[in-house]
């Protein structure tokens, strides 16, 4: 078996976006676009491609890499022998991927146009009458095919992403989650509304409902991950402890978890921030600028690297930021 070719596919949540990314940092330009993927590459050269995908309409999950090959059914053999339909699940941290597992796809039928495969070389090995789809570690998927892919692809089952904006009060935590979640379409989950709810169901205020609302939004959150979702929770988590609650839920549910910090304005600004705010709370009080300075105090340091972003700056410059990094990190 030879390689003839490998390219790595990249899974995003918006297309069009990633596009013009990649296209304004590499220099790249767009040799396909199919709505659903889109592979670039740079002017004049063919031989090195990258392509970005938003939901794999040929197979039941996305495939990370494609390495293409001269002898398929020696490739899948091959792999079988070694052991590779029986990788385990491995965890490495944030950014990483949370879950590995082989797939080897033999597809073969009529030639036509697919983003694995390669339709500008005359092979006869892409022309082939019958066959079937085969899988090793991924969902079996029982739709026909129509292309040969002469391909290796190793499925990362991603997509999972929990993202938590944090800050002090007044900083715009909530304003900023709602806008990221409408522009990626994902599940918003917000601490201080669920407290509100609890204090309305007639807990008393304090700190055992205030651990309540955050186990109660971890409970949410693990519940849309599951699903494939991606969350955006915003909460003060001034402790270590409290982010540890989202930790556990990435844990739990094999999700990557990005931890946004939202350093505060200007003291001024801040001050006016406070004093403007008309969030729709009923029984969650709004804090003094006294006791917003006195959390500022015991806010505890990170053990990790948030993404930092300045509350100053408009919401919208906030969300293209956050944007961009989702899409590098996913």
């Amino acid at each position: 078996m030879n390689v003839l070719r490998a390219m790595p596919l990249l899974t995003v949540s918006d297309l069009d976006a990633a596009v013009e990314t990649y296209v304004k940092t590499t220099g790249m330009e767009v040799v396909m676009n199919h709505g659903w993927i889109a592979t670039l590459a740079p002017p004049g050269d063919r031989s090195i491609q990258l392509s970005l995908m938003s939901r794999d309409a040929t197979a039941p999950v996305n495939p990370s890499t494609s390495i293409e090959v001269d002898d398929v059914d020696a490739a899948y053999e091959e792999a079988r022998a070694s052991g590779l339909d029986r990788a385990p699940a491995e965890r490495r941290g944030v950014g990483s991927t949370p879950l590995l597992l082989p797939r080897y796809r033999r597809e073969r039928g009529q030639r036509a146009l697919s983003p694995l495969a390669d339709t500008s070389h005359n092979s006869p090995q892409r022309l082939h009458n019958g066959g079937q789809t085969r899988g090793i570690g991924c969902p079996p998927d029982p739709r026909p095919r129509e292309v040969r892919i002469l391909s290796i692809s190793v499925c990362l089952h991603t997509g999972r992403v929990l993202i938590v904006i944090s800050g002090l009060p007044a900083t715009g935590k909530t304003t900023l989650a709602a806008a990221l979640a409408r522009r990626i379409q994902a599940t918003h989950l917000s601490v201080d509304t669920v407290e509100d709810a609890l204090l309305d169901a007639g807990l008393e205020q304090g700190w055992t409902t205030g651990v309540a609302a955050y186990e109660a939004v971890r409970a949410a959150a693990e519940q849309n991950l599951e699903l494939g979702a991606t969350v955006v929770v915003d909460a003060v988590n001034d402790s270590d402890a409290a982010r540890q609650t989202w930790r556990d839920a990435a844990e739990t549910t094999g999700a990557t978890v990005l931890f946004v910090l939202l350093r505060p304005p200007p003291p001024a600004d801040h001050q006016a921030r406070l004093r403007a705010r008309g969030r729709k709370l009923r029984l969650v009080h709004e804090p003094t600028w006294e006791e917003v300075v006195e959390r500022a105090q015991i806010y505890e340091e990170w053990s990790g690297d948030p993404i930092e972003l300045s509350a100053i700056e408009p919401v919208e410059a906030l969300v293209d930021q956050l944007h961009r990094v989702i899409e590098l990190r996913r």
